[in-house]
């Protein structure tokens, strides 16, 4: 579903930096992308959205796969987990802090540079902001911004239990839990294990070396009502890739491979709730990190000992203040 908001938002606007975001938002009809709520008066937004019955009937796993099937951008995608996509124009990127399309979960940083450590277990819609929005989100948000809006359920408490098997000997198991849960408090839980044990096939069915990985996924928030008009959420999530294996260049064969181990975490605190009858305020602290462990082993007459060929560790971290004014038809 595409929405276009020429003039949906009104108010003043206060400046923003990579830690500290000072924004402004309005309670707006559901219909309206949550995405939409931070922008300038009469900004005419393109923003698409895909819904939950989109996601549950996309059979990948990923994000990337997500917007690759259901959104009209840019999308890059390897063997060995690695993905990144791009927006208007700019090339798909899967490394850096400094890409030009910018990812956020419930609107904070995704704390990842590559989009295959974002799976689909606990999502409820992706928001897809097509255009530039660097006076709010800086220079990462030249070409657009991905919102990925994870499920809040206040209903009874419900579950659900997934096993699948497929290609290549893979096993799929998931589960996830939601509702609320007694004094008062309400929380969304998801994990996943996904596990390919046998190397893909490509093009003339030849098999394609070192291609078999296994990966792990946890996200769980809680939340409650303060009052009657506060609300406090705590969530947080966990990804592991283990023993993603690299293959390489086809030009090297089996002599250039390797193997990963993946980590993406986050955790974040929102309070939010009305001051008076028409003013409310909202406030988001929040840690997000991921950690990469490279391995590289060549295979020439006999395999060479495996050693470290690359590490990393980047970290984000910040609070995210906001003020806001409820509409007229909401006074």
């Amino acid at each position: 579903m595409v929405y276009s908001v020429p003039h949906l938002l009104s108010g003043h606007w206060l400046k923003s930096s990579s830690l500290w975001l000072l924004k402004r938002w309005l309670s707006l009809p559901p219909a309206v992308p949550k995405i939409c709520k931070l922008f300038p008066p009469r900004s005419k937004l393109s923003v698409e959205v895909i819904g939950e019955k989109e996601i549950s009937l996309t059979s990948g796993q990923t994000i990337t796969e997500q917007l690759k099937k259901s959104s009209s951008i840019g999308v890059i995608e390897y063997p060995g987990a690695l993905a990144g996509i791009g927006i208007r124009g700019f090339r798909p990127e899967f490394s850096g802090i400094t890409k030009h399309s910018l990812i956020l979960v419930d609107g904070r940083p995704a704390g990842t540079t590559n989009l295959a450590t974002i799976l689909k277990g606990n999502i409820e819609r992706i928001e897809v902001l097509k255009g530039p929005a660097s006076s709010l989100y800086g220079a990462e948000a030249m070409g657009g911004v991905v919102n990925v809006i994870t499920k809040r359920t206040s209903d009874s408490l419900q579950g659900k239990v997934g096993l699948g098997y497929g290609s290549f000997n893979t096993n799929i198991e998931n589960a996830a839990v939601g509702g609320m849960v007694g004094g008062g408090f309400d929380l969304d839980f998801s994990a996943s294990r996904y596990d390919q044990r046998d190397d893909i096939e490509i093009g003339g069915g030849d098999e394609r070396p070192n291609t078999s990985y296994e990966t792990r996924s946890a996200d769980l928030r809680m939340g409650t009502d303060i009052g009657d008009s506060w609300r406090l959420d705590i969530s947080t999530n966990l990804y592991q890739g283990r023993g993603v294996e690299t293959p390489g260049d086809l030009y090297d064969g089996v002599c250039n491979s390797g193997q990963k181990d993946l980590d993406n975490y986050g955790v974040d605190i929102t309070l939010g709730g009305a001051t008076s009858a028409s003013n409310e305020l909202e406030f988001t602290g929040y840690m997000t990190g991921e950690e990469s462990e490279n391995y590289k082993y060549y295979i020439m007459e006999e395999r060479v000992p495996d050693y470290r060929s690359y590490s990393s560790e980047t970290t984000w971290y910040g609070t995210q203040p906001a003020q806001g004014y409820l509409p007229l038809w909401r006074s």
